[in-house]
């Protein structure tokens, strides 16, 4: 297809991604009075990591448990690699969000105007600071048609391959994207004053410890249709990426790869023990959780691990079933089809490989969501600096990008595309569909996949992080090239090989880099060669930017404490 600039699709705001972050900034945009595009991959009813449902909502506020300045505090030392200021403005923000979607009238509360409050050890311990929406199976849907009825022009089965930036270069002010429609394989391109990336994790880096062609079975704690685009995108644009080496580590039900490990072990509070039976360790602490669970597996042999409720009380029990059912109705067709009895038996999990999903690890971000690049914004998992905001930080910081983008969007003209930049990449995308025999894309991921746990996996050092780091490269020189789609559908798949194989690089580099073992709540990176933590040197983050050269640089930052924040400039 010839893309004409007759056919550009002109706007104030373009969102890509139609997740929780995406359909909020799209709805607050639109609030604002702006244009608003929102570009979706799948279709916004139910896409992103809430399409089955969702089972907790973040809520900080002093009637409830703490202000937001002593959550931040708190998280600051709880989360360790964080920005101070992130924490505080996704607790100030977060009784609000919750007002305006009960204004859409999306429930919040329960059929007594109250919250049902649980423990979130992953994001704060001790403290209940998350809430269970008593209608979170139907969430998304209701979310997604307040997006339509607001009038936001949707472009559903379309996924944003790169960022338009001005004069069509590196470091310059985004000015829009281009799309491909994953069904028809046509182009689209949209010029915009704000993008805002609202991508999601990335859920496809490591390969499945129990799979012989990982792609045949998608990590699904976590949209498997995410793999890090957002992050990829912001990169190859010019932007800063901050601690790839701290991916998410979490247990998930064994067989399932689905989140399971909230509801069931927050309520009411679970046992975890080893495969004699014995305690693996006495409380919730996520510090204590994530390692001691790794540790006991790997190193002292102790697994498989279970998850122990047979000491509960029926009421007890309910409860964890019902948030359950909040999340995803498919939890119980798996209980009956294995004769799974959460009263009589206790339930087997495994750890399932790290993945891109604790806003830690991603785009850099200021307190309204802005980028290291003009005119770029990102919320939700995609961006970095952060700790665990879960489903609240992807409504907090996506209802600030889309605000703050509208805001801008009144100020500035329209920006001009540079055609030389449409045409090549048009050009990089064709490639892939031009041989007639090559390599298929799932073989490739593959391959990358299984390379990024061979040598960055729970036990990492110097002489295997380099090792992985030259086989990726290998890849990229030898492999890639020879990389077909005979159809629309591999071409998608094509183009997602192509932000893991980035992807991965950015997580063995940042491995490299950061010499010291940091052990952080469902975030663990473990280096032998270095193997204690040190606060002095290392608790900064890793930043990752791609230099002039074209060559992937990287270095080290501050965090940004809340007393020192100024708001010209806190990214």
């Amino acid at each position: 297809m010839i893309v004409s600039k007759k056919g550009v699709i002109r706007t104030d705001v373009l969102v890509i991604g139609g997740g929780l972050g995406g359909c909020i900034a799209a709805i607050k945009a639109k609030e604002q009075g702006a244009t608003v595009v929102l570009m979706e991959k799948a279709a916004i009813s139910r896409s992103g990591n809430a399409a089955t449902g969702l089972h907790r909502i973040p809520l900080i506020a002093p009637d409830f448990n703490m202000s937001a300045e002593e959550f931040a505090s708190k998280q600051f030392d709880y989360g360790e690699i964080v920005n101070e200021d992130l924490s505080y403005i996704f607790a100030k923000e977060s009784y609000g969000i919750i007002k305006d979607l009960e204004s859409y009238g999306i429930r919040c509360r329960l059929d007594d105007e109250s919250f049902m409050f649980e423990w979130a050890p992953d994001i704060l311990f001790p403290g209940k600071i998350v809430i269970y929406p008593p209608e979170g199976q139907t969430f998304k849907p209701k979310l997604a048609q307040v997006v339509r009825d607001r009038g936001v022009r949707l472009l559903e089965r379309t996924m944003a391959i790169t960022l338009l930036t001005r004069e069509g270069q590196k470091g310059l002010p985004v000015i829009g994207a281009i799309g491909i429609n994953t069904r028809t394989g046509e182009f689209v391109v949209v010029q915009s004053k704000a993008t805002i990336l609202t991508t999601g994790g990335g859920y496809r880096l490591y390969r499945h410890r129990d799979s012989l062609y990982a792609p045949s079975r998608n990590i699904t704690a976590g949209c498997p249709a995410n793999v890090g685009e957002g992050v990829a995108l912001a990169y190859r644009a010019g932007a800063e990426i901050l601690n790839m080496e701290l991916l998410k580590q979490s247990p998930v039900w064994k067989d399932y790869e689905h989140w399971g490990v909230g509801p069931i072990a927050y309520r009411h509070g679970s046992k975890v023990i080893d495969y004699s039976g014995a305690p693996l360790y006495p409380d919730m602490n996520m510090k204590t959780k994530t390692w001691g669970w790794l540790y006991a597996e790997n190193v002292e042999g102790r697994g498989p691990i279970h998850y122990d409720l047979t000491y509960l009380s029926e009421e007890a029990i309910k409860d964890k079933e019902l948030a359950l059912k909040m999340e995803c109705e498919a939890y119980f067709v798996y209980i009956k089809a294995r004769n799974i009895d959460l009263r009589k038996k206790p339930i087997e999990f495994e750890n399932h490989p790290p993945y891109l999903h604790n806003c830690q690890a991603g785009v850099s971000i200021s307190m309204d969501g802005r980028t290291t690049l003009e005119g770029l914004y990102a919320a939700g998992d995609c961006h970095g600096g952060g700790w665990r905001f879960s489903s609240m930080g992807a409504f907090v910081f996506g209802a600030l990008s889309g605000k703050n983008g509208a805001e801008v969007s009144k100020k500035i003209p329209p920006p001009e595309i540079n055609w030389d930049q449409v045409r090549g990449e048009k050009a990089r995308i064709e490639r892939y569909t031009g041989p007639a025999k090559g390599i298929e894309p799932f073989e490739l991921e593959d391959k990358i996949r299984k390379t990024i746990s061979d040598y960055a996996g729970f036990l990492r050092n110097e002489g295997k992080l380099k090792r992985g780091l030259e086989r990726l490269a290998y890849f990229k020189e030898t492999f890639f090239p020879k990389m077909v789609a005979r159809n629309v559908r591999e071409l998608k798949r094509a183009i997602e090989v192509d932000s893991i194989l980035l992807l991965g690089e950015m997580h063995l580099r940042a491995a490299l880099f950061r010499k010291e073992t940091r052990i952080c709540p469902v975030a663990v990176h473990y280096r032998i060669d270095y193997p204690e933590t040190d606060n002095i040197n290392w608790r900064k983050h890793t930043v990752l930017r791609q230099g002039d050269d074209g060559t992937m640089e990287v270095c080290s930052r501050p965090l940004r404490r809340l007393k020192d924040i100024s708001t010209e400039d806190n990214r």
